[in-house]
Formats: structure tokens, C-alpha cells, sequence
């Protein structure tokens, strides 16, 4: 499930919980201060980071590395860039409220200031689990899961994170409604998968057939190459030949030959002639 479709499910649950009269209502609520917005934002990413990292585990366990760890493992990163950034503002928050010393008692910054340490070496040891190292641990320091079970029950200097309830009908459909989503994504995931493995299986098939096909045209080229000097050499041999009949001399003594046959031819003829 993405950032944005958590956001619009937690809105919705708001606003479910207003109209029941739940944890919302005018008669309990109290306006909540810059920090505390910001350090709920990111004790929902945490615990929401928490879950995929665990789902993503079990999946690739069992499965290996495919698509739907992969797109896990793309979700945790951003999730872990956005509980950054809002680390980022808590610390510039939590700057501003030490120098207004007057709306926020130094006791109470004093106490934010925990908190977002605390915040801060979760969200260091999420970073870790996900590049896979080992997790770092302090004395006195409350784990993970820990920090899961009491994240919300612990009261805070002000304010008191929602207790966990069960989900109303509404809230389930909302749930099932994007679990059927996720599985349509997956279906679609999965098809488009298989059409590029369809789209590399002809793509392979059509670099052989050119493969074959380039070497066809090297094999025509020689024969062409060797046609063409065969062409050459019989027209040079026949270029010899006609040089050597149309020469000067060669020319003279034909025209002697001639003209002795004919000679003899007449000398025949004169005495055949005589002796009648």
C-alpha cells in the first residue's frame, strides 16, 4: 500500500472516529502543537515501515526475489526518505520551540527532545535492517518491539497518542478495498512480466534469423569477390590473345603465306593446263 493511500485511509478513520463520537470528539480533543503533528506522522511511518520489512522477509523467504519483494523493498525506501524528512523538521521544530520559552517550558522541550532521539535511532535502526547490518542496541534504550507494543499507550507531556481498536466496518471495507487493488496491480505486474519475457524470446529469435542471415550475405559477397576476379583474368587472358594477332608482324607474314599459296596454286593450274 502506497504513502498516499495510507494518508487517505487515516483521514477517513478521522473522520469515522468524529462522527461516532470517538477518540476525536470536541469535548476530548486538544490542539496538538507542530512536534507532536510531525512525531505522529513518523510513529505511523515506523510502525508502517516495521510491517513491510517483515512482509517483505517472510515473501522473499518463501518466494525468493520477486516482483512483489521488489516492489516491497521499493516502498521501504521511499517510506524511510519520508521519515527522514520529517526528522528534518522535527529537529528545525523542536529549535524553534527551545527559543520561545514563554508558550514552551524548557521542561517540556527538554522531554521532545527525548522523544525525538528516540525517534530518530528507530528510524537509523530501520535504515540498517534494510541495508542489512546488524541492528545497534544501548543500555536503557526501549526496543523496537517495545516501542511497537507501547507506542500507542505511553502518554506524552500534552497529548495522548490513539489507542488501538478494532477496526469498524467501514474502516474494513476501506481495507479490503485496497488489499483487491494491491491483487489487480499484482495481476497486472505479473502480465506485463510475462510479455517481456514473450517480447525477449522473439527478440532473440530475431537476432539469430539476422545472425544467419548476415552470414549468408559474407557468404554471397565471397562468391561475388570470386566471380568477379574469374571475370578479370579471362578478360585480361583474352585481352593477350587479341594482341597478339592484331600485331604488325604477325600481319605481314600472313600476307606472304597468302600470296606463296597462291603462287603454288597458279603454278599448279599452268602445269596441269600444259600437260592436257
Amino acid at each position: 500500500m502506497s504513502t498516499r493511500e495510507v494518508d487517505v485511509l487515516l483521514s477517513k478513520v478521522q473522520g469515522i472516529q468524529k462522527s461516532l463520537g470517538g477518540p476525536l470528539k470536541e469535548n476530548a480533543k486538544q490542539e496538538q502543537d507542530e512536534f507532536t503533528k510531525i512525531k505522529m506522522a513518523v510513529a505511523t511511518l515506523i510502525n508502517t515501515i516495521s510491517k513491510h520489512q517483515d512482509e517483505r522477509d517472510a515473501k522473499q523467504d518463501k518466494l525468493g526475489r520477486d516482483i512483489a519483494v521488489i516492489r516491497l523493498g521499493s516502498e521501504i525506501r521511499e517510506l524511510l526518505t519520508e521519515a527522514d524528512n520529517h526528522l528534518t523538521q522535527m529537529a528545525k521544530t523542536l529549535e524553534r520551540q527551545k527559543r520561545n520559552a514563554k508558550k514552551f517550558p524548557p521542561q517540556q522541550v527538554e522531554v521532545k527532545g527525548k522523544q525525538f532521539q528516540h525517534y530518530k535511532e528507530i528510524v537509523k535502526n530501520l535504515k540498517i535492517r534494510e541495508d542489512g547490518g546488524v541492528l545497534e542496541t544501548q543500555e536503557n534504550d526501549t526496543s523496537f518491539t517495545e516501542f511497537k507494543i507501547k507506542m500507542n499507550t505511553r502518554k506524552n507531556v500534552g497529548d495522548m497518542e490513539p489507542a488501538k481498536r478494532d477496526l469498524t466496518h467501514q474502516e474494513q471495507d476501506a481495507l479490503d478495498r485496497f488489499k483487491v487493488k494491491d491483487r489487480e496491480l499484482d495481476a497486472l505486474l505479473e502480465e506485463i512480466n510475462q510479455g517481456l519475457d514473450t517480447l525477449k524470446v522473439k527478440g532473440e529469435n530475431i537476432g539469430d534469423q539476422i545472425d544467419n542471415q548476415d552470414l549468408k550475405i559474407q557468404d554471397l559477397q565471397f562468391e561475388i569477390d570470386k566471380t568477379y576476379k574469374q571475370l578479370e583474368n579471362s578478360n585480361q587472358r583474352l585481352k593477350r590473345i587479341l594482341y597478339q594477332y592484331r600485331k604488325p608482324s604477325n600481319f605481314f607474314m600472313q600476307m606472304i603465306c597468302i600470296l606463296i599459296i597462291l603462287g603454288l596454286i597458279g603454278v599448279i593450274i599452268k602445269l596441269t593446263s600444259n600437260g592436257l
